[in-house]
């Protein structure tokens, strides 16, 4: 079993609280600065598809 699997909530909690921008930062500045339509692919929880959106 995985370090994952035995504790998600520690692990949900600890990508929670991190920044969204800081996160992503390395490559946030290679999107255009237009409107653009984001997918978010993944099994989080949202956060950064509500970022996105916001």
């Amino acid at each position: 079993m995985s370090a994952y699997e035995q504790r998600p909530d520690h692990y949900f909690r600890q990508y929670e609280r991190l920044d969204t921008a800081e996160l992503h930062g390395d490559w946030l500045s290679l999107l255009p600065s237009t409107q653009l339509l984001v997918l978010d692919v993944g099994a989080g929880s949202g956060r950064d598809a509500a970022w996105f959106a916001d």
